[in-house]
């Protein structure tokens, strides 16, 4: 299936949705500052959210 679209279905057929819960990946302790810094630009995260959840102080 593509990441977004319409479908349809028999009747009969099932229909199974599996998606991620957004936890993240490894320590974010350990994030790119770059990539923390880009995030707080364009919006994903406030500074005060970074220091909170990253460490970040920049």
């Amino acid at each position: 299936l593509e990441a977004a679209g319409r479908y349809e279905m028999k009747a009969g057929e099932g229909f199974y949705l599996d998606k991620a819960g957004g936890g993240g990946f490894g320590d974010p302790k350990k994030r790119d500052p770059d990539a923390i810094k880009r995030d707080i630009a364009e919006g994903y995260v406030t500074p005060e959210g970074a220091k909170r959840d990253y460490g970040f102080e920049g």
